[in-house]
């Protein structure tokens, strides 16, 4: 997946991305594939953000079945959105 960037637009709402990223999160701690509908209800939430890069990055590697790079990925978005994962 790709979006393009656009650092002018407004930050994305973190209350209506936050329980997304939860479910993501749960997702991807399992290595379930559905992530990947996990991160497509996501990605118009943070096309044009400041996120949109690192969310690619997540999508990268679900995409290729690398569940731990993912959550890496994913962790640090998280950790770019103020969002506090669960412990797994």
């Amino acid at each position: 997946m790709s979006w393009p960037q656009n650092p002018g637009r407004p930050k994305t709402s973190r209350n209506r991305v936050e329980p997304l990223l939860l479910e993501l999160h749960e997702l991807v701690a399992h290595d379930s594939i559905s992530a990947i509908d996990k991160l497509e209800q996501m990605a118009p939430l943070l096309r044009d953000t400041q996120h949109a890069e690192r969310l690619e990055t997540v999508a990268k590697a679900i995409d290729n079945y690398d569940f731990d790079e993912g959550m890496v990925a994913l962790t640090e978005l998280a950790g770019d959105m103020a969002v506090t994962l669960p412990e797994q």
